[in-house]
């Protein structure tokens, strides 16, 4: 066994295998790392019960399968003297159970055998910074009820709820799916002068019952009640949720019950198209939110990405990815039909993935697939539909790591016109060659370059 000096960069190496304990020993040598080896779990756990806590290594890597105890009960053994402690597990049985078993009981990270020297490096090094951070302090989650941005629609969002937060009136909440309408709700609940009172949240569907909505009256009548897919409301409760809101107004007691009701859809569409009960859409719009899609707040996708990041590496205590700036400009200009929701997915899914950083390649597949042509209100109006559709290719095609996009783009590009043109002349080629300000020797050369 070798012991190792005091060294903030300290690496315990737990193996029964002594070929893996000379590689690992000397690439993290090399690599500035303090290393301790042991040949056995038992050896290392009677060692680090013994030491005083300064003294612990800043990261262990431990076999699973070795002699005596095994990696599994270490890990167990040693999470209930530091839960902090970051583990990494190593195994060449690398099947699903025996990943998630680590990951249950803890392991900051699993690193299959045979592995790739530069991997378990990095790994290490990831492990040791996230005990320097749980060292300096303890970083709390920040609560998942935070809306991100600076862009003008945001801000002013932010200026009408914090009027709504002083009043109690009835409020429906309108925006595509993933736009954050219970977000805002709770935010609008917990900020405001009754945020004392239960707020209660009914998942309104084709099956919602008058009895459903009574019940929750009944017991609560000082709520707040939050009522979600309010369009979906079957016709016979929009009558009763109607007469309900009149029996409370006309006895004087609005004040004792908020309703806060979203949408994804119009619901005044759905008035005039005779699919939604006039009155109670009235009762429920007296305050009135809409909440803009992603692709509206372009400026909030960085902010959004980093807070979402940031929010994941300290959920698995580790530090956040970075992100490189071509990656970023592509989501900035992606069109985002999930909204929020479908970006913070991304973000934990990009959290989890094998790279230690975000670059553009790696972003997942689906986002470089043809995406619905854009409505007008959803992107610059000054942009072309053509030079939109180009900017979504050419980003794919940075991604796919063309390095020779601009000589690929002009040929498809006058090859597309050139078709057109041959096919408005019924291929007379002089006239098309007029339509594209080309002369006819052009024209024939670039036939015979592009066919």
């Amino acid at each position: 066994m070798t012991l190792a000096s005091e060294n903030t960069h300290s690496v315990w190496i737990i193996d029964d295998d002594p070929s893996i304990r000379w590689v690992l020993e000397r690439a993290l040598t090399n690599a500035k790392f303090s290393v301790t080896l042991f040949e056995t779990a038992s050896s290392a756990l009677s060692r680090y019960k013994r030491i005083l806590p300064s003294e612990r290594p800043q990261l262990i890597l431990t076999d699973i399968r070795m002699p005596g105890i095994s990696g599994f009960e270490l890990l167990k053994q040693i999470k209930n003297v530091d839960s902090k402690q970051p583990i990494i597990i190593m195994t060449a049985y690398s099947d699903l159970d025996t990943t998630l078993q680590g990951y249950q009981q803890g392991a900051f990270e699993y690193l299959p055998k045979p592995f790739d020297i530069d991997k378990a490096i990095e790994l290490v090094t990831r492990g040791c910074e996230s005990h320097r951070r749980n060292e300096v302090s303890d970083v709390t989650v920040a609560p998942d009820n935070d809306i991100i941005g600076d862009s003008t629609s945001i801000k002013n969002l932010f200026r009408q709820m914090a009027k709504i937060t002083k009043i109690s009136s009835h409020c429906l909440i309108m925006g595509e799916q993933g736009t954050g309408k219970t977000l805002v709700a709770n935010t609008i609940h917990f900020a405001n002068v009754k945020k004392d009172v239960a707020l209660i949240t009914i998942n309104i569907s084709s099956t919602t019952l008058s009895s459903d909505i009574n019940e929750v009256l009944k017991q609560q009548p000082n709520a707040t009640v939050l009522l979600k897919n309010i369009d979906t409301l079957p016709t016979p409760v929009q009558s009763y949720l109607t007469q309900t809101l009149t029996d409370y107004k006309q006895n004087k007691l609005a004040s004792t019950l908020r309703i806060i009701a979203t949408t994804s859809v119009n619901l005044f569409d759905l008035v005039q198209l005779g699919r939604f009960n006039q009155s109670l859409y009235h009762q429920l719009n007296e305050i009135n939110l809409i909440l803009p899609p992603l692709r509206n707040r372009r400026d909030d996708i960085p902010a959004l990405i980093n807070h979402y990041l940031n929010r994941f590496g300290v959920e698995l205590n580790e530090v956040a990815k970075p992100i490189a700036v071509d990656a970023i400009a592509f989501l900035e200009q992606y069109e985002w039909p999930g909204n929020i929701n479908q970006l913070k997915n991304i973000c934990r899914s990009l959290s989890i993935a094998s790279e230690a950083s975000i670059s553009l390649q790696a972003l997942p597949a689906e986002l470089f697939q043809t995406q619905p042509v854009a409505q007008a209100s959803s992107r610059d109006k000054n942009l072309s539909e053509w030079e939109y559709q180009l900017g979504l290719w050419s980003m794919r095609a940075l991604a796919a790591g063309d390095p020779n996009i601009m000589s690929d783009a002009q040929s498809k590009l006058e090859k597309k016109l050139l078709q057109c043109a041959l096919q408005v002349t019924k291929g007379r080629k002089h006239e098309a060659a007029k339509l594209l300000g080309w002369g006819r020797n052009t024209l024939t050369r670039k036939l015979k370059e592009l066919y």
